[in-house]
């Protein structure tokens, strides 16, 4: 069980880089996310086929990656108050991530190493 972010779903679907072990850790892992990763998603999409990083037959391939995984959605009920007591140190979309991966008590796996340098609660797992 991990809490994945919205970057690491992201390179695992559409990635042009090679990250090492990132589909390996999240193949057959149920995976648990804030309900704002489904837009945080298409939006990071739609911005990689506006600057014409992927094409769109890509970006496609992309959602149907997502409906193929494990994904268990948690609303701001559950994580919206830890959220906000992150603030000074994190945006509210990267806080949603932290808030979640602490009230589970699972590692958060991404690719912003921002967030692996920020969250001191939680183990985060950085691709």
């Amino acid at each position: 069980m991990i809490v994945l972010d919205s970057s690491a779903l992201i390179e695992a679907a559409v990635g042009g880089e090679a990250r090492p072990g990132l589909l390996r850790e999240i193949i057959g892992t149920e995976l648990h996310v804030p309900h704002l990763l489904d837009y945080e998603y298409r939006n990071a999409l739609r911005g990689m086929v506006l600057g014409a990083k992927i094409s769109g037959k890509l970006a496609e391939a992309g959602l149907v990656f997502k409906k193929t995984m494990p994904i268990v959605r948690y609303t701001d009920e559950i994580t919206g108050d830890r959220t906000w007591e992150l603030r000074a140190n994190f945006n509210p979309y990267d806080a949603s991530y932290i808030a979640l991966a602490e009230r589970l008590g699972c590692p958060l796996v991404t690719t912003d190493a921002k967030m692996e340098r920020g969250a001191r609660t939680i183990e985060v797992r950085l691709y």
